[in-house]
This record gives structure tokens, C-alpha cells and sequence, in this order.
């Protein structure tokens, strides 16, 4: 009887146990289930591709082939496209460089201009080109450089590089430590119309001259004035001669090395000399000084290049080279 009590209570027991066992299996799978985190409705459904509807590879054959080379060559320019490349871009920089339309360039020129203080007369006109400078030499007769006093122009339209300070008007002076006889001025616009006043020291006539910009197609860059008078401060010079010198607006092509139409030139042996022949006087360029025979007439620059004249022909010229006379034979050509 106590055997068969002792089996029961046990299978109460078990089955005590068996339902608990369950309980908690039931709980953790609540618990488990309640930490899986809830499925996304908003994430795209993962679709498989189809590959029915997959193209096939391109088979690489010598068209294709070609094809990529014709591409890849039609990106690169030919020599032809890039020379085109180069000329358009020499023709913008060569319009950058002038300010005037269509890339005009004016030529430059030189003049020799006489000026005479006892004679009134029309102001010589300047033409200047935005871009330039042109330069005034003063000289006078004898050829001796002729310092200047001073220069007044309006700065609005003109500049020499140390007159304007930003006013209306210029009077730049020379004083003792810039002693010049040369003023360089320049155009501040491709248009400009005005004038120039300089005087020089102990001359008490202004020499004016007008000034023109984009007027012409030549530039005056180096203008050799040569005043028709004795710059007092210049050293004295003893000239023999049978009459009192006559003016002669030739001898400037002689003196600037363009001999005037019609002047046959000589040869001259003996020094460093030029010679011509015209309208049976004869003219001479050096830089030497010529003692012998008295000349008529005798013109300078600034650069100690002077030219004599001489109303006949002359076969033979007494010259002076560093203080040794020496002998210029003149001769045809």
C-alpha cells in the first residue's frame, strides 16, 4: 500500500514539473519574440533579376576596333586645326596691342625741324600714336645741345613722366642736377588734340608746337629741333668765312644721312667723312672738325655730328682729330 502511494505522489509530480517546464518555454518564446525587432514596411521587396531579358556582349571584331580609334582620333586636332588655332590666336593678340580698330600700327618717322625765333610762323604739328613716345633734342645752330626751362601741356591729354602730378596743367622745370635739352611725351588716348609749350634756357621765345593723336598713319617718334640761334651758355666757337652763313633747309637731310634727290656722293679717303656733290656745292658729314678751307655754312646735332658746306668743290679738307690736323682727300665716285 505505501509502494503504490510512493508512485503516485512521483507522478503528480512529473506531471507538476511538466506543466511548469511548459509555462516557461511559453514565456521565453513571448519574451524572444517580443525582442525580434518588427519587419520594415516601407523596404523594397528584393526582386530577382530576369535574365531573359540580359543583351549579350558586344563581340570585339576589327570594326569595332576601328570605331574606338576613329573616336579617339577625332579628339585630337589634326596639325591644320592647329595652326588655324595659332593664327586666331596671333590676330587677337596682335588687335590687343594696337589700341586703334583693325590693329593699326602707325609708322614711325624722324623730322629735322629748323625754327627760328625772329620769324612767326604756324606752329608745327606733332603726330603722336597712343602707345609711343616722341622725343624732342633741342639744338642750336652750332649744333650745341639747348637745355629746357620748362614744358606746360595739359596732363589730361599728354604725360612726360615727371610734370604731371595728377593736376590740369604741367610746368615741369629742369634745374641744375636734370639739365636736359630732350622732353619725351606720350598720348593718354587713342584721341587727343592739344599743344605744347617749352621754353629753353636764355631764350625768351616759347617754341610751341601742336600735338595730334590717331590722326595719321605715321608716328613722329625723334624730332631734332635745331633753333636758329646761339645758345648763350654754350662754349665759344671761332668760324672763318668769307661771308655771313645763308640758311640751306638741305643740309638736314644731309645731317640725318638722307641726302636730298639729285646729290651725287663722293668718296672721301683720309678720316671718317661722307661727301655729295648738288648744284655745284659740296657737303660734308663727320664728326671730325674741318679747319680748312672757311665753309658757308655748317649745321649740328646733338650726337656731334655736324655738316659743311662749301660753294665749290673741294679735292682737299683740313681736319682736326683729337688735336692733329689731318687731310680728307675728296674725290668722284
Amino acid at each position: 500500500m505505501k509502494k503504490k502511494l510512493f508512485l503516485a505522489s512521483l507522478a503528480l509530480i512529473a506531471v507538476a514539473a511538466g506543466q511548469s517546464s511548459g509555462s516557461l518555454a511559453a514565456g521565453q518564446g513571448t519574451t524572444v519574440q517580443a525582442q525580434q525587432p518588427a519587419a520594415d514596411p516601407k523596404a523594397p521587396a528584393v526582386i530577382a533579376p530576369n535574365m531573359d531579358d540580359a543583351t549579350p556582349p558586344i563581340p570585339v571584331t576589327k570594326d569595332v576596333i576601328q570605331r574606338l580609334v576613329d573616336d579617339r582620333n577625332a579628339r585630337v586636332l589634326t596639325p591644320k586645326q592647329i595652326d588655324s588655332v595659332r593664327r586666331t590666336v596671333d590676330a587677337a593678340r596682335r588687335a590687343g596691342v594696337s589700341p586703334y580698330p583693325g590693329g593699326m600700327i602707325a609708322e614711325p618717322r624722324s623730322r629735322q625741324i629748323p625754327w627760328r625765333p625772329d620769324v612767326v610762323k604756324r606752329p608745327e604739328t606733332i603726330e603722336m600714336w597712343q602707345g609711343t613716345l616722341s622725343t624732342f633734342v633741342f639744338t642750336d645752330m652750332s649744333g650745341n645741345a639747348w637745355n629746357i626751362k620748362s614744358v606746360s601741356f595739359d596732363c589730361t591729354l599728354f604725360d612726360d613722366g615727371r610734370s604731371c602730378d595728377g593736376g590740369t596743367s604741367a610746368q615741369g622745370k629742369a634745374g641744375a642736377t636734370d639739365a636736359t635739352n630732350m622732353v619725351s611725351l606720350q598720348a593718354n588716348s587713342p584721341y587727343s588734340y592739344g599743344n605744347v609749350v617749352i621754353r629753353l634756357d636764355g631764350l625768351p621765345t616759347p617754341i610751341i608746337f601742336v600735338l595730334r593723336t590717331g590722326k595719321s598713319a605715321k608716328t613722329d617718334m625723334a624730332i631734332d629741333v635745331r633753333v636758329e640761334a646761339r645758345n648763350p651758355s654754350a662754349p665759344p666757337q671761332l668760324i672763318s668765312s668769307t661771308s655771313l652763313p645763308a640758311f640751306d633747309d638741305r643740309m638736314d637731310g644731309f645731317l640725318s644721312g638722307v641726302p636730298p634727290q639729285g646729290a651725287s656722293q663722293m668718296k672721301v679717303a683720309g678720316g671718317q667723312a661722307e661727301a655729295w656733290m648738288l648744284n655745284g656745292s659740296l657737303y660734308v658729314r663727320t664728326r671730325l672738325s674741318l679747319l680748312s678751307p672757311a665753309f658757308t655754312d655748317r649745321v649740328g646735332s646733338a650726337e656731334g655730328i655736324s655738316v659743311y658746306k662749301y660753294p665749290r668743290f673741294v679735292p682737299s679738307l683740313l681736319a682736326s682729330v683729337n688735336g692733329v690736323p689731318t687731310s680728307l682727300l675728296v674725290s668722284g665716285n
